[in-house]
């Protein structure tokens, strides 16, 4: 009888769908319309909804960029290490 390697506690995906990322921003964009909408009754809140606005578009771009950089670059990871679980570049 051959004896077959089955891999137990592998994940099934590593991802989530990529319109569940869509959806997180059009919530942030939301979140961010409505501060705006709701509380921008009086001249002295509008500098605290500027930086609140800035904050929550970085929320956003930050972890986009660096999703298209981590898409530039998939063939120089080799995969993780058995030791650390950290990915390695080619070649070190």
């Amino acid at each position: 009888m051959a004896r077959q390697l089955i891999a137990h506690n592998k994940p099934v995906f590593d991802q989530l769908h990529p319109n569940i990322y869509g959806i997180a921003v059009g919530f942030v964009a939301w979140f961010a319309v409505a501060a705006w909408i709701l509380f921008d009754r009086q001249s002295d809140i509008e500098l605290p909804l500027a930086m609140v606005s800035a904050l929550l578009l970085m929320a956003v771009l930050v972890p986009w960029s660096l999703s298209l950089v981590w898409k530039k670059i998939p063939a120089a990871v080799s995969g993780a290490s058995a030791q650390d679980g950290i990915p390695r570049l080619e070649g070190s």
